[in-house]
């Protein structure tokens, strides 16, 4: 008994440090990290070992799901850039409205797969939580940039007056609209206005 006893202190011990370590890699603070600490102290050993377990199981959830996320980021937001790219290119006349239509709309695709797929991982991220946080991604809400992203094409897409070959509504994007700002008329050229 005095032998079982000693294994589950030490995997006590070995779990509290597991604690320390993820929470330190997740972003708990040193207080939070000491709440855990000290509320797993006032437990038996056999229950701290459980709620431990509990614990760690629940931060290597959360650190699985933000490097998912932070993976996605980066392929999204690479496609940002090259989106960007080719809009860039169309109004300056680089490329024709043909080759365009076409970048854009496997893009564009990619780009909504994408979308969706950090957002429903941003929702598995959360389920740790006890109070949806922001996921923030260099110091801004990374929902909110998306929603900035979509109205930013919009306005490009809806100043070009070019529907893309992709589901355009789902974006919240109106193609079709007319631009009649100043900003618009100097940021491109005539023929994409």
């Amino acid at each position: 008994r005095l032998k079982e006893t000693e294994a589950a202190k030490q995997r006590v011990a070995s779990l509290r440090d597991q604690v320390e370590s993820l929470g330190s890699g997740c972003g708990l603070s040193p207080l939070e990290r000491r709440c855990i600490s000290h509320h797993s102290r006032k437990l038996h050993t056999h229950e701290e070992e459980g709620f431990l377990n509990s614990i760690v199981a629940a931060l290597q959830k959360v650190i699985t799901s933000a490097k998912q996320i932070e993976a996605l980021i980066q392929r999204r937001e690479q496609l940002m850039d090259i989106l960007s790219d080719d809009m860039g290119e169309f109004s300056e006349g680089t490329i024709d409205e043909d080759e365009f239509r076409s970048r854009s709309g496997v893009n564009g695709k990619l780009l909504i797969e994408l979308t969706v797929s950090i957002v429903s991982t941003i929702e598995v991220w959360r389920e740790s939580f006890t109070q949806p946080l922001p996921l923030m991604h260099q110091g801004k809400n990374y929902l909110l940039k998306i929603i900035e992203d979509a109205h930013h094409f919009s306005t490009q897409l809806s100043v070009c007056r070019v529907l893309v070959p992709m589901n355009v509504p789902r974006l919240g994007i109106d193609a079709a609209a007319p631009a009649a700002t100043t900003a618009t008329r100097t940021a491109f050229p005539a023929r994409c206005r």
